[in-house]
């Protein structure tokens, strides 16, 4: 995942946008540009972490991590140009494409883990090979459309237009991997990892949430926002922006209605009575969910305009804002204190 937020530099998302905006030679020429300068970018870092594993033990003194190194550079770049594809997927409005492909990789996924874990009994390595091969026929299904259009011609222009705009984005993207993880990492610091394991815990059903959220809303929300504002049909953008902001605050607040409601039951239905001491965190998330979804409807909306450079400032603030008000509020209220932090 780390390898994966550093490889991107803001061009999966700039990809999308700049596809769903363009005609058909345009498209096919940002494709092939793009394709060949990812393929470039992630063998090159695969190959840099394949010769960097003495490093990567001498960092966390495993032996196991040291066996499997060499699998870390194919699941990386295996990984990458899944989500790559994802991506020209999403920029072509392929949505039926794109969720047949998420199914075929999950189903293969169950199926090669039954295979190589259950008949053949092969641990670790089996769940890797599963993994690997479930991404594999993914990426198959994923480029089928396009097979005959990919020439991997170089577009300098196009690369410029692409990456100057995305390397923001990038930038954003790396900032939020260490947003969605410092609350985490400052309580297993501060208090203690069971402390961790409870508010692990009472974060599943907001992540989960908003996993759902990007897969199924912002996939489509975000091309067609950029098609609009690359036609000049800014009334019909306002009228999409806020239709989604209605649309996506009633259903959060809802669900965040009922989960603070019935808390409780909720984490003993889910996660067993162990885990109580999680549910008020679980109702302070759901709220800090429902306003983070309408902060990212609007941040899309700003990407799919033109302004890649204002969701990063937008979010340094976040970053301090969240990293100060966990610092205070952690030690004063433990777990709870993250959660109000969130909000």
């Amino acid at each position: 995942s780390s390898l994966s937020a550093l490889s991107d530099l803001g061009t999966n998302l700039s990809t999308t946008k700049h596809l769903a905006g363009d005609d058909e030679a345009g498209r096919f020429s940002i494709v092939n540009t793009i394709l060949g300068f990812k393929l470039l970018v992630v063998l090159f870092l695969g190959l840099a972490t394949f010769l960097g594993r003495d490093l990567l033990y001498g960092l966390f003194k495993s032996q196991l991590l040291f066996d499997i190194a060499v699998y870390i550079p194919v699941l990386f770049v295996t990984e990458s140009l899944c989500s790559l594809m994802g991506s020209i997927q999403q920029g072509f409005h392929y949505y039926r494409k794109m969720a047949a492909a998420q199914i075929i990789q999950s189903v293969a996924g169950i199926i090669f883990i039954i295979v190589f874990l259950v008949f053949l009994r092969m641990g670790l390595t089996g769940l890797i090979y599963a993994r690997l091969l479930s991404l594999a026929l993914c990426i198959c299904y994923q480029v089928k459309p396009f097979i005959h259009r990919i020439t991997m011609r170089f577009d300098k222009g196009r690369f410029k237009e692409v990456f100057y705009f995305g390397f923001p984005l990038g930038l954003n993207s790396i900032l939020s991997f260490v947003f969605l993880r410092m609350d985490t990492l400052l309580i297993g610091a501060l208090l203690n990892p069971l402390q961790v394991a409870y508010y692990g815990t009472s974060r599943k059903l907001p992540d989960a949430s908003q996993n759902m959220f990007e897969s199924s809303f912002r996939s489509v929300f975000f091309p067609n926002m950029s098609e609009l504002f690359s036609r000049g049909e800014k009334a019909e953008a306002e009228k999409l922006l806020a239709n989604s902001l209605r649309l996506v605050s009633f259903l959060t607040l809802l669900c965040t209605l009922v989960v603070i409601l019935f808390q409780r039951e909720i984490v003993e239905l889910l996660f067993s009575a162990r885990y109580l001491e999680s549910a008020p965190s679980l109702s302070l998330l759901m709220i800090a969910l429902s306003i983070g979804l309408i902060g990212n409807i609007l941040g899309t909306s700003l990407v799919s305009a033109g302004h890649s450079k204002l969701p990063v400032l937008i979010n340094l603030v976040d970053t301090a804002v969240s990293l100060t008000a966990n610092l205070v509020l952690i030690p004063m209220f433990g777990v709870i204190g993250a959660a109000y932090a969130a909000i």
